[in-house]
């Protein structure tokens, strides 16, 4: 607004010089107080008189208007710099909440394979997540009680590799940065829900077998944290 106000008084001030250098022309030729028709040498000393009053004052209004335009410059500069400020700040909570998404549609399509996965066990009459349930139960059962050599003897081979992908969902979580850690423990509690106590149990007793070294501790927090 003061920009404004100095940029319009320019103008008027530049104009109320001009009306001052004709007035006081015709008034002093009127009067005969400079008859400047009888003597063309006049002119220059009225010239030099006019000058003398209307130079600092034009120069005074010169600064200004520099000082003016400098000023203006430098407020549209750090409205530029705020805008781009605020671009930069757009594009990073877009990026942020691309990434969330990408995350959150990850974190369901493994979900959902490992229900596939679950739903293909099926057989001898059992459903898929029955039978896997069976069978995690015995291979629980025989490692920490029975004795036997390996867990493993008692799945089906397609169920050997099935914590691997539920490892995955788990450091999935663990690595994403675009969560906080509130959100990554409802994703941890969520993944837990989908998963049955069955599996749970074998994770926590299973997970020192050699075939699952890889992954002992991520079992083990799955395991411990029922």
């Amino acid at each position: 607004m003061k920009n404004r106000i100095i940029l319009i008084s320019i103008p008027i001030l530049s104009l109320l010089s001009m009306l001052f250098v004709f007035g006081s022309f015709f008034w002093f030729h009127a009067y005969n107080t400079f008859p400047a028709s009888q003597n063309i040498s006049n002119l220059g000393a009225f010239g030099d008189y006019i000058g003398g009053i209307l130079n600092p004052f034009l120069t005074f209004i010169t600064i200004i208007a520099l000082v003016a335009s400098l000023h203006y410059q430098v407020v549209e500069l750090n409205k530029a710099e705020e805008n781009i400020r605020q671009s930069a700040d757009s594009l990073k909570n877009q990026e942020l909440l691309h990434r969330k998404h990408s995350f959150e549609l990850s974190f369901y399509q493994i979900i959902s394979m490992h229900h596939s996965l679950v739903d293909s066990y099926s057989q001898g009459g059992y459903t898929g997540s029955e039978y896997f349930k069976k069978k995690l139960a015995e291979a629980s059962r025989i490692w920490k009680k029975e004795g036997k050599e390996s867990p493993l003897s008692e799945l089906d081979s397609r169920m050997y590799r099935h914590p691997f992908v539920i490892v995955n969902i788990l450091n999935m979580i663990k690595r994403e940065s675009s969560i906080t850690e509130i959100e990554k423990q409802m994703y941890f509690d969520l993944l837990k829900s989908n998963l049955s106590d069955e599996f749970i149990k074998y994770c926590k007793e299973c997970s020192d077998h050699e075939f699952y070294r890889n992954i002992s501790t991520e079992m083990q927090q799955i395991g411990n944290d029922a």
